[in-house]
């Protein structure tokens, strides 16, 4: 198994999106993990519910390989029986797995406070619930060149992944697509960087939640129980 995951690879992120050298990042934690294990189960903090199209997609999202194709998977010691399912469904080898929480948890301020910097003038493309305020990035000093937002239900975004029929195809060359779409983020992320290797797909989950929601949770305010791995 695939014991030397880091924290420290946001660092590898960073460079690359400074670089201008697209990438797709698909994180995998606790509740996508208990999807690919079972369907018939709510993940997402039950916002969606796990169909076995779902639990398929993800599993495949996953498994896949591919030049330029970031898997992240959970901490082996906030999650063991997960990370081992994560490592058996995945190839354990693949020289492209992090950590799931690489973008948030102990690096969550310095991506907050540097991703603007990292993406520099590219194109944005905000892919997200319905309930994100764009405007809150900008009062927070995040500054980016947001081309255009598509918007999904919060709840059961999966089943609504038709309305973005035709956007992997509008994407401005080189932009930086930001996915906060739930467990399709993860599905898109798979998806399109197959289509797409001209751009980057940032699954993003609840990173910018606060100032696009004002919704606060542990890895935001610091609550986190300390782990030497994750957090």
């Amino acid at each position: 198994m695939n014991t030397n995951l880091c924290m420290a690879d946001i660092d590898v992120f960073a460079q690359l999106l400074r670089e201008r050298r697209p990438f797709a990042l698909a994180r995998f934690n606790d509740g996508e993990m208990k999807g690919i294990r079972r369907h018939g189960c709510k993940i997402a903090r039950n916002d969606q519910y796990v169909t076995p199209e779902l639990s398929r997609a993800l599993a495949a999202a996953l498994k896949h390989e591919q030049a330029g194709y970031y898997t992240g998977v959970p901490c082996s010691k906030c999650y063991p029986g997960l990370r081992t399912l994560a490592l058996r469904t995945a190839n354990p080898r693949y020289p492209r797995l992090t950590e799931a929480v690489v973008l948030t948890n102990r690096n969550w301020h310095t991506v907050i406070s540097s991703i603007a910097t990292w993406i520099g003038p590219r194109p944005v493309v905000w892919v997200s619930g319905h309930d994100q305020d764009l405007d809150g990035l900008a009062r927070q000093g995040i500054e980016l060149d947001i081309a255009f937002q598509r918007t999904l239900p919060n709840k059961g975004s999966f089943e609504h992944r038709d309305r973005l029929s035709g956007v992997v195809d509008a994407l401005p060359a080189g932009c930086v697509v930001i996915l906060s779409c739930g467990p399709l983020s993860r599905v898109l992320a798979h998806g399109w960087w197959k289509r797409r290797q001209d751009c980057t797909l940032l699954d993003v989950g609840s990173v910018f939640d606060p100032f696009t929601r004002n919704v606060w949770h542990k890895c935001h305010k610091g609550r986190l129980r300390a782990c030497p791995e994750c957090n």
